[in-house]
């Protein structure tokens, strides 16, 4: 699956996006929604390990990749957070999710993701060691976290 689209440059507001992204549903690729029907209908310890494969390759632009994981969407340029409250997930196992943005440059700094249940995790250590040994997996009381490249993915419960 070509996840090249994710690294678009992000936008950011007050600034007028000039790159030639009107077009893009015209792409005979059908990468884009092969990745929403993975996000919405796979597990989610595979939705956590395509993230980290996501991190690992680059920087996804924030409101590209937002969409995938969440469909109500709000942008606070104070706080420089994203957030999003309500998906599409058949298992209606997120809660919600967060993005924490650079302040220059808009790219995800810290990916938090809400979940209603952590249990669903237990063999995700594992898995990650196998297919990237190099990123560390740490465990926390509510959840745990991943370090990617500068950006980190934090799965946690709901409280």
């Amino acid at each position: 699956m070509n996840k090249k689209f994710l690294y678009k440059k992000p936008w950011i507001p007050g600034v007028i996006d000039d790159t030639n992204s009107a077009m893009d549903w015209l792409e005979e690729d059908d990468s884009k929604f092969a990745l929403r029907k993975k996000f919405n209908e796979g597990l989610l310890d595979e939705l956590v390990l395509d993230l980290v494969d996501i991190f690992q390759n680059g920087d996804p632009a924030y409101n590209v990749l937002m969409p995938y994981l969440s469909s109500n969407n709000e942008l606070n340029e104070e706080k420089m957070m994203y957030t999003g409250d309500k998906n599409e997930r058949i298992s209606k196992d997120i809660s919600s999710v967060e993005m924490l943005l650079d302040a220059k440059n808009f790219m995800i700094r810290h990916l938090k993701i809400y979940v209603q249940d952590i249990s669903p995790f237990h063999g995700l250590e594992s898995k990650l060691n196998e297919l990237y040994p190099d990123i560390p997996y740490q465990e926390r009381k509510d959840g745990f976290m991943i370090p990617i490249r500068g950006s980190i993915i934090t799965v946690m419960k709901h409280v």
